[in-house]
């Protein structure tokens, strides 16, 4: 977002920001924000490539859960009783 971009853009990569806050939209109150710019990169669009951790550790996550649901769902004994 433009808001995080003008706060970063003087800086360099591995220094941390001092706090800042801004207004949350949605919620209509403040976000602080403390911040270590950890690597700078030009503006690009993202390739498939950029995102294949991200998607591989979500889905590691989502099996995780599923896994988890479904051994409660084992361990549960429920009686509906009319």
């Amino acid at each position: 977002p433009s808001e995080y971009q003008a706060m970063m853009k003087e800086h360099k990569a591995g220094e941390i920001l001092d706090p800042f806050s801004m207004q949350d939209k949605q919620r209509d109150v403040p976000k602080f924000f403390v911040v270590q710019i950890v690597t700078m990169e030009q503006e690009r669009d993202p390739s498939s490539a950029d995102y294949h951790d991200k998607i591989r550790e979500t889905l590691a996550s989502e099996k995780s859960i599923r896994r988890y649901i479904d051994q409660l769902r084992k361990q549960s004994f429920v009686v509906v009783r009319l």
